[in-house]
């Protein structure tokens, strides 16, 4: 089964506001019209909580009613172009009889939002006749006391554009949630990915570079219904394939340390540091915290790092190979291997001898192993100065050292 996230804006509610729908209940609109009912909602900037506020039952009511009766039904039955998120969906799943589709709606922290969430799900609900390929749409409304993102998973807690603060909160929230709802690890993300897509044809279009640079570091497609307003034309989903884009590794390796919350509370001490992270937007221009690129860019290289070793080490290494080169030395080699049988005792090979089966040889791998004239070694390891750098180092240096005091291989005169 495929998940349809699709993030969701207020066109349900513009679209009944158009002239056409005007002119074809003439003076019947008046009764009908949603107009007062939504300025009353908007201009007071109501949040998704205040759902449940009494002073908006009315409206809500009203709006509800009005949508229902008169823009799914009556002079526009079966309305398939009733909001962008509706005849997004259908394109999407049109034509795919054979797979099953689950829809996740994401509403902003928004009554508005909130509203139309629930009335697309009920859509998709009474008109399963022109959807059968549609298993279910998922949305449900917070509570009056949503006060933390970890609440919900289809309301962003502060994404609204009335405030930069709450709407820079949002964006993180976004981030968090969309983590929440997509693979946890590496391993069941190269296998369920093709199983998810991103919908961003609703919802405010400041989200959409943000969804769009997400889907493309997860490896997700990005679908986008163009003009679905336009009910003279069938509308044509426009799909964002995978660019070759990704987040430089080199930057990952020295800087992801400071976007932790301990290693931000060290930038006051590293001024160019900072600056420098905030000239990348990662991050907040005037606040010690991540920027939302800087959460995504955290978030996608941290449970990476362990796994990929980006080019700023070969570089090093490289650059560390030729100073050496120039020393005075009888031989220097890149990547000295010797194999250490288990169980771990004396015997050991320059040459896998088990087809370098963990399970029966551990490979000793040294960056630059150098001989010198007097016939001493010099052991030479490259790792980041950053922590996770540093600890992989010690590790390493205990193992090697457990390697040569079983082995009784002829320790280096140097291991730096």
């Amino acid at each position: 089964m495929k998940k349809i996230i699709t993030t969701v804006g207020t066109s349900i509610f513009t679209n009944f506001k158009q002239d056409k729908v005007r002119n074809r209940y003439g003076r019947d609109y008046a009764s009908i019209s949603i107009e007062s009912a939504y300025k009353n909602i908007d201009e007071n900037n109501a949040k998704a909580a205040d759902i449940w506020d009494p002073k908006y039952k009315h409206f809500i009511s009203h709006i509800k009613d009005s949508i229902q009766s008169y823009w799914f039904a009556d002079e526009f039955p079966d309305n398939t172009r009733a909001s962008a998120e509706i005849a997004s969906i259908l394109k999407i799943t049109e034509n795919q009889n054979d797979e099953k589709f689950e829809v996740h709606l994401i509403a902003t922290d928004t009554l508005l939002s909130v509203l139309a969430a629930e009335l697309i799900r009920d859509w998709f609900l009474n008109h399963k006749n022109l959807a059968s390929n549609i298993y279910q749409v998922l949305f449900q409304r917070i509570q009056s006391d949503f006060k933390e993102q970890k609440e919900s998973e289809f309301v962003i807690k502060d994404l609204r554009v009335n405030k930069q603060t709450t709407y820079e909160s949002g964006f993180m929230n976004l981030i968090h949630l969309l983590n929440e709802i997509l693979p946890k690890s590496k391993k069941e993300e190269n296998e369920e990915n093709d199983k998810y897509i991103l919908n961003i044809t609703g919802g405010y279009k400041g989200v959409v570079p943000l969804m769009t640079i997400f889907g493309q570091l997860r490896e997700i497609p990005v679908k986008y219904l163009f003009d679905e307003r336009d009910l003279s034309e069938e509308p044509d989903i426009i799909s964002v394939g995978n660019l070759p884009i990704n987040f430089d590794w080199s930057l990952g390796e020295l800087y992801l340390d400071y976007l932790s919350n301990e290693g931000m509370k060290t930038l006051h001490e590293k001024k160019d540091t900072l600056q420098y992270l905030r000239e990348l937007n990662l991050i907040h221009q005037t606040e010690l915290k991540l920027s939302p690129l800087g959460r995504m860019f955290r978030d996608y290289i941290t449970p990476l790092s362990n796994e990929k070793k980006g080019n700023l080490g070969y570089l090093i290494e490289l650059r560390l190979f030729e100073q050496l080169s120039q020393s005075d030395l009888t031989s220097i080699k890149r990547s000295k291997t010797y194999y250490w049988e288990m169980p771990h005792g004396a015997n050991y090979s320059e040459e896998p001898k088990f087809n370098k089966d963990s399970s029966k040889e551990e490979p000793i791998e040294i960056d630059l192993a150098v001989g010198l004239i007097n016939g001493n070694q010099e052991w030479y390891e490259v790792k980041s100065w950053s922590e996770n750098g540093l600890r992989k180092a010690k590790k390493q240096i205990k193992t090697r050292i457990e390697f040569l005091n079983a082995t009784k291989l002829q320790a280096p005169s140097l291991f730096c």
